[in-house]
């Protein structure tokens, strides 16, 4: 499977984007930034562009769609 535009579209207007990290809830382990993209490559006060925060969506959602195609012969 593989998401598509219309769904990259929604968890961009869902998610929002913020372009300067941040911790959405203070004891947080890790900061968040972009379109959710939340880790340990994350710190505080980091900044990216645009481009940037779409490039980290598409890493993270390749990511996730390698799990779901690793179980999806199961139904």
């Amino acid at each position: 499977m593989k998401i598509s535009d219309v769904g990259l579209d929604l968890i961009k207007k869902f998610e929002g984007v913020r372009l300067i990290a941040y911790k959405a809830l203070p004891h947080e382990r890790y900061y968040t930034i972009g379109y959710g993209h939340y880790g340990a490559d994350v710190k505080q006060g980091q900044k990216i562009t645009l481009d940037r925060a779409n490039e980290l969506l598409e890493r993270d959602i390749d990511k996730f769609e390698k799990l779901v195609n690793k179980y999806d012969h199961i139904y």
